[in-house]
């Protein structure tokens, strides 16, 4: 009896740490953080240059900081643009030749996300031990809105949100391992609106916390609803 008790509570204990269901809370915040938010999410941060003791030079654009020492850019040659690193004194590291020059790129914490977010999206996740990028997931489709708020406080973690038929309801938010690679695909809630999501934005509150935000129409038009879950 003890014995089949004991069986029984061990499957228990394993539905429970792998059947936990994820649960979406909608936000009750206001339209204007909301579309603050969305914004945010939209818009790479701008580029601080300051730690840099060298002039850098013009066929140099860097794109983000990946540590304190060293940032990412793009170098601009006869016919291509590679992908560099270069130290705040001035020493540069080749990464990636002949690379999209429209690439953009955003770092946390050693993790890095670079590649370009057009109609075909192409996004590379890295992570940057000091001496170079190692490729840990890349994502190739279509209808991926940003990514300049994809990674945790931490840098563990990645998300990113995209859909292959716009406008549509049918998103799904991709989370990224910063330390394995792999991946795990969340399905949002469905905005009950007569419009289609036209965008959604993903960025975490904290190390364990993603917000989903869903905006239909622009501009004074603009409507929005929010959802969070943990992780």
């Amino acid at each position: 009896m003890k014995r089949r008790l004991l069986v029984l509570g061990l499957l228990c204990l394993l539905l429970a740490a792998c059947g936990r269901e994820l649960v979406w809370a909608e936000v009750g915040t206001s339209v204007v953080d909301l579309e603050k938010a969305a914004g945010d999410a939209v818009e790479l941060p701008p580029f601080d240059p300051a730690p840099f003791r060298i002039p850098v030079p013009e066929e140099i654009r860097p794109l983000a900081w990946l540590d304190g020492e060293t940032a990412l850019c793009l170098k601009k040659g006869a016919g291509r643009t590679d992908l560099t690193a270069l130290t705040v004194d001035g020493e540069e590291t080749l990464l990636e030749e002949n690379v999209d020059p429209a690439l953009q790129a955003v770092a946390q914490e050693g993790s890095v996300a670079y590649g370009r977010t057009e109609e075909e999206a192409d996004l590379t996740f890295a992570r940057w031990d000091g001496a170079a990028l190692t490729p840990l997931y890349q994502f190739q489709d279509t209808g991926v809105p940003g990514f300049a708020r994809c990674f945790t406080p931490d840098g563990a973690l990645a998300a990113f949100s995209w859909n292959r038929a716009a406008p549509s309801k049918d998103w799904t938010v991709r989370v990224v391992d910063m330390k394995t690679g792999k991946t795990q695909d969340l399905i949002p809630p469905v905005w009950d609106t007569a419009s289609a999501y036209i965008r959604l934005f993903v960025h975490w509150t904290d190390d364990e916390t993603l917000q989903v935000i869903a905006r239909a129409g622009t501009g004074a038009f603009a409507r929005f609803s929010a959802w969070e879950c943990k992780l």
